[in-house]
């Protein structure tokens, strides 16, 4: 199971930092397990798991705070042949990267990368176990001390101390405390710690002084008072609808004050974050189940009892939203929402953060916040009046030297009345009357355009006259707030520039369909966002 890419930059430091590089690198294979995806023209939030499943316990957590900012933990191992469709797909692409890497630096440096990623990329299932690691690792990410700490399982800490103490050059040796053996070194990154136990491997970077102080709970000799439960981040599951592969959380009030004492923005600012973290008190994130070629990631915005039912009140259906999602195509944007009702929660929201960055002195965020909450308060256009959303889907593109040269795709307005917005058309005259009108004086590609009294669509290609008509009689679908589909494979083979053969080229081929949904329900906002991998 080849793997590799990241953490490269620290064997251009010193050669016993590349054992860093095969914990990220472990990391690149197990730790951004994803979820399964939906694939195209599927239900909204199809992705979210049916049923959680088992979470076991996982024993990592006895090393997380109850009181950590943040947490993100798995349970249960990535299925053996998602993980090698996985490191099928993104491993070259981590290689070559490594590679080109490891060729800067002085010449020792270049052949202390090279060795490195001879070794990782031979890490096929059998040595990768054979060397200590295991198929089967959990792991836990979480804030100790203001720092990210990721703990990972190992089958055997001694074989995976061997093997990463064959790249030591003696400059920097281990130090073993209550049968572990770290390292804490210096970096471009900053001062890194790194720990192999019996049964874990560690890896965080903070000021030493930070490491020396929190060394023991680092390690694991020493546990927190009061730890996190697998039952608590199990319960979140469950409500959720996250598996075990992966669940966690952020604590919006309690990182809003860590933010605000890295900002030394005094008690303004911290009591801003404060009333941040009254109506948006936590962020729940997790994962589906891992399949070979999909993954999807869910995130839930919590927020307060009283706007709950303000945000269940702006979902409503649209018009031929099943026909955006019945196919696979090249880029889709929906969104199905009472525009007026929606109108006021933005001027609130654009307000509050607004407040938020004049206390916390972020100019930037007070005036985006500014223009926003100016924008939501001005009414719309006469002719977008009774607004209910809209859609957009192109099928394909064919763009020459000077711009697109066809356009197969189609699109629809919702709204209580389409007359004052198809009298904006002009050179041609629109009645709701569903019946399809040539855009030859309108556009450069062929197509038509149709109206009811509530839809107006649109329609370019081959067969637009059918797909407009199909439009304007299509009867209202659930849908969500928003949606954002976009097939990577396909959109990058559009630009003149692109290069198949570059490393962005097969990142774009491997993505494949990403597909972004918002809903509201009794808990708050909910996003999932799914890759159905090429």
């Amino acid at each position: 199971m080849p793997v590799g890419g990241r953490g490269s930059v620290i064997c251009a430091d010193m050669h016993s930092r590349c054992a860093v590089v095969t914990v990220l690198a472990v990391v690149t294979a197990i730790v951004c397990e994803p979820g399964a995806a939906s694939a195209g023209g599927a239900a909204p939030l199809a992705s979210r798991a049916a049923k959680t499943g088992d979470i076991p316990d996982n024993p990592l957590l006895a090393s997380v705070p109850v009181d950590t900012l943040y947490v993100f933990a798995s349970f249960k191992p990535v299925p053996l042949e998602a993980q090698r469709g996985l490191v099928d797909l993104f491993a070259p692409i981590a290689r070559e990267a490594f590679a080109d890497y490891a060729t800067m630096g002085n010449p020792t440096q270049q052949r202390a990368g090279r060795q490195v990623l001879q070794d990782i990329a031979a890490l096929d299932v059998k040595r990768f176990e054979e060397v200590g690691f295991t198929t089967r690792a959990r792991f836990a990410l979480y804030e100790l001390a203001g720092h990210g700490v990721l703990r990972l399982e190992l089958a055997s800490g001694d074989r995976v101390f061997k093997f990463v103490q064959h790249w030591n050059d003696g400059s920097e040796s281990p130090v073993e405390r209550g049968g572990h053996h770290y390292w804490v070194s210096g970096s471009t990154l900053g001062t890194i710690f790194l720990s192999i136990g019996p049964r874990e491997l560690v890896v965080t970077i903070a000021p030493r002084d930070v490491i020396q102080a929190n060394l023991d709970l680092l390690l694991g000799i020493q546990r927190p008072a009061k730890a996190l439960t697998t039952a608590q981040l199990r319960a979140l599951a469950q409500r959720d609808g996250f598996t075990g592969q992966g669940v966690g959380f952020v604590d919006v009030a309690r990182v809003g004050a860590r933010v605000a004492a890295l900002l030394g923005a005094g008690d303004e600012c911290s009591a801003a974050f404060a009333a941040l973290g009254q109506r948006i008190p936590r962020i729940a994130v997790g994962l589906d189940d891992i399949a070979p070629r999909r993954f999807s990631i869910g995130v839930v915005a919590e927020v307060a009892p009283a706007v709950v039912a303000e945000l269940r009140g702006l979902a409503g259906s649209l018009a031929g939203f099943d026909r955006a999602l019945g196919q696979r195509p090249l880029l889709a944007l929906a969104t199905a929402a009472n525009v007026e009702r929606v109108r006021p929660l933005l001027a609130r929201l654009g307000g509050g953060l607004g407040d938020l960055g004049r206390a916390c002195q972020m100019s930037s965020v007070t005036e985006a916040m500014d223009k926003l909450a100016g924008a939501a308060a001005r009414p719309l256009p006469p002719f977008f009046a009774g607004l209910r959303g809209a859609f957009v889907v192109i099928n394909d593109v064919k763009v020459g030297h000077n711009g697109p040269e066809s356009v197969v795709g189609f699109a629809a307005v919702q709204l209580d009345h389409t007359g004052g917005l198809a009298k904006l058309a002009p050179n041609i005259e629109i009645k709701p009357d569903r019946k399809p009108r040539s855009l030859a004086k309108l556009a450069p590609w062929p197509g038509h355009l149709a109206a009811s009294e509530t839809t107006l669509g649109i329609a370019f290609g081959p067969k637009s006259e059918a797909t407009v008509v199909d439009l304007v009689n299509a009867r209202p679908v659930p849908a969500p707030l928003a949606m954002f589909q976009l097939d990577y494979t396909r959109i990058g083979r559009i630009a003149p520039s692109f290069t198949p053969d570059s490393n962005q080229g097969r990142v774009a081929a491997a993505l494949g369909l990403m597909t972004t949904q918002l809903v509201a329900d009794d808990r708050g906002l909910v996003v999932w966002t799914s890759f159905d991998l090429h």
